[in-house]
């Protein structure tokens, strides 16, 4: 059984070249095996990536039939229909995920929001302060900003770390909207987005 539940890596490469049409998809695919490789987390548990680089079902969850039919029967239809309903794209076959078309969105983000208890939304509602700045930085050197609009985004971010007291109100153009519901943990340099059961923007 045990063997018959392993699927080595290069396998699943193999199949999701023939099985996915979008190609965001199988790059991101592929970069999450690599990263299971790497690092061996446990994202997808209860399936696991073992010393021979091939996925499988831990021992302890594949031990009961009933999980095993769970995981096969009832998980994986789900996910097939769910991935078989994500729109494509009839010129290049992306998946409007991954669209070059940036008219197009989708609102599925909320499903899974709505799916996480209140821990995994502060954690994924964490942004390093020192990230951010670097993102910042690369994004205004790309996109070639002038001088004066490089001051204004990073004194946005300035304005976002000491966001405490009002001493920022009397600046021309500020507003308090923007920094609303957002704290900063100045000893971590952390800066946490507030969370809602309906909507989170950052």
């Amino acid at each position: 059984l045990n063997e018959a539940l392993c699927v080595p890596s290069t396998q699943i490469k193999e199949y999701i070249l023939h099985s996915v049409p979008c190609i965001g998809c199988r790059t991101s695919i592929e970069n999450f095996i690599k990263l299971l490789l790497e690092h061996h987390h446990s994202g997808l548990e209860p399936l696991i990536m073992n010393e021979k680089a091939s996925i499988t079902v831990t021992k302890i969850y594949s031990s009961s039939p009933d999980n095993i039919y769970t995981l096969f029967y009832v998980h994986g239809s789900k996910l097939n229909s769910f991935i078989e309903s994500i729109p494509k794209s009839k010129k290049n076959r992306r998946c409007i995920i991954h669209s070059l078309d940036k008219t197009k969105s989708i609102n599925d983000w909320e499903l899974v929001w709505d799916s996480m208890n209140e821990e995994c939304r502060h954690t994924i509602t964490l942004v390093e302060a020192d990230c951010l700045l670097d993102t910042l930085e690369n994004y205004l050197h790309k996109h070639k900003f002038c001088s004066e609009c490089k001051l204004k985004v990073l004194e946005a971010y300035d304005i976002l770390l000491d966001n405490g007291d009002n001493k920022h109100r009397d600046k021309k153009g500020y507003c308090p909207a923007l920094y609303e519901g957002k704290i900063v943990e100045i000893k971590n340099r952390l800066i946490r987005n507030g969370t809602s059961s309906t909507y989170n923007e950052f």
